[in-house]
């Protein structure tokens, strides 16, 4: 594809994503997470004071996402909600350029161009890259990873070491789940380097690097709270979300007597309690938190429907929402059985590799914490590269599936039983649904 071609393909992606949003005619920011960010940015482009003012919407969740809108907000005279969802918008073209770069590096070009299609136009992902959510962005710095490791997997230099620490770190300051990144992939430069003292030499500046993009939101929380740990403090309320007597397996809102009991909203403290009251709900309680975890990947397994977020964004009928969220939720849906089934026949490389453990850490934390399929976007980046690879290698996967002896039948062994889980974690959210009049 030639750089003019690519450039007019991702203004083309660009032009969707705003006609969406003007179409939605609805510009002021809903409630929920969506209003927390917009809001929090306009504070921090408005006053500096809201930088090192402790007990916020900033500083309880990660702070990149809020300081990328805020700049957006300081170049743009009387910026809105409608400036928030166009720096998101091209936030998700930026993914899309950042996902043909990294597939044709591991794949090639054919692969690469209908990866690159598939991020710019399948509703699910325009839909996603409407609204005001760090989501996205956090993709951003996921896929830019992978993006530096595939330009030489089997050969890290101090230079590509540096690029991971700086990139990691944004991982962090992004989203909180972040969190076991830096073992990941400090794990991936120890793996390939060629001997121990390489190994101790590229790991040393990845981790120089992770600390000193750290470093400036640390000292910031030394002056606000007097500790530098930890980044911010949703871990210990998101817990408690999950696990507590009402707990669903999904986020629910707690009742207002013990949002009182916790304190001061974005603390230390705060969090800390949320945590501490969790921690003692799962001790007391091991078998239902056991139980109740399954419920937790179901949902995170469930396809994308964004029924809410529409109704909450666009002006829309409920039949009219309907319609678009069932649409949404069956490319969502095929999108992951199309990516799951990519990572199952796929190659045993770096990438896959990698793939698998963000996916087992993601559902492992899932499963602690609660589930919903927004929280599967930096695992829906990886299943894409996969997605893609079926969709130009099918044939060839079918003939493979249909010779004896093949690894591909082994293959197929394995990916029925992943399928009908699925399958059944599907049905049972639907069921649930049912039953309760939905």
């Amino acid at each position: 594809m030639s750089k003019y071609t690519f450039l007019i393909i991702s203004i083309l992606f660009l032009l969707i994503r705003v006609m969406v949003i003007l179409w939605g005619g609805q510009h002021e920011a809903p409630g929920g997470d969506q209003l927390a960010f917009y809001s929090g940015a306009q504070k921090l482009a408005h006053s500096w004071d809201a930088w090192v003012t402790g007990g916020g919407e900033f500083g309880y969740r990660a702070p990149l996402y809020f300081v990328y809108l805020a700049g957006v907000f300081s170049l743009v005279p009387d910026a809105t909600f409608l400036a928030g969802q166009l720096a998101t918008a091209l936030i998700g073209v930026l993914n899309g350029i950042l996902t043909y770069r990294l597939v044709r590096n591991i794949t090639g070009e054919r692969v690469a161009r209908v990866a690159f299609w598939l991020r710019g136009v399948v509703p699910s992902w325009v839909a996603a890259d409407t609204f005001v959510m760090s989501e996205p962005f956090f993709a951003t710095f996921l896929l830019s990873v992978l993006v530096v490791i595939s330009q030489k997997p089997c050969s890290p230099d101090r230079r590509q070491a540096l690029m991971l620490g700086f990139l990691i770190a944004c991982c962090l300051l992004t989203r909180e789940v972040a969190i076991f990144y830096p073992v990941v992939f400090g794990g991936y430069l120890y793996l390939v380097s060629r001997s121990w003292k390489e190994a101790c030499h590229y790991v040393a500046w990845f981790a120089l690097a992770l600390v000193l993009t750290l470093s400036p939101w640390m000292w910031r929380n030394v002056i606000v709270w007097g500790q530098p740990l930890p980044l911010s403090y949703t871990s210990g309320v998101n817990l408690h979300i999950g696990n507590n007597p009402q707990a669903t397996g999904k986020w629910v809102p707690f009742p207002a007597e013990l949002e009182a009991a916790g304190g001061g909203f974005g603390t230390p403290q705060s969090d800390a309690w949320h945590r501490a009251e969790a921690l003692k709900h799962m001790q007391e309680h091991p078998v239902e938190t056991f139980q109740l975890g399954f419920k937790k990947v179901a949902w995170f397994l469930w396809p994308r429907f964004e029924r809410e977020e529409l109704t909450e964004l666009y002006k829309l009928s409920p039949r009219q929402a309907t319609i678009i969220s069932s649409v949404l939720g069956m490319l969502s849906g095929t999108m992951l059985m199309l990516g799951v089934a990519g990572l199952v026949f796929g190659a045993r490389d770096w990438f896959w590799w990698v793939s698998l453990m963000l996916i087992a850490y993601t559902l492992a934390v899932t499963f602690v914490v609660y589930g919903s399929p927004r929280y599967r976007d930096a695992v829906d980046c990886l299943l894409l590269v996969y997605a893609a690879t079926v969709v130009v290698q099918w044939r060839q996967l079918w003939e493979a599936i249909n010779t004896k002896g093949t690894l591909a039948r082994r293959q197929l062994m394995v990916l029925v039983p992943i399928v009908s889980y699925i399958l059944a974690n599907w049905i049972w959210i639907a069921y649930g649904f049912t039953r309760s009049g939905h």
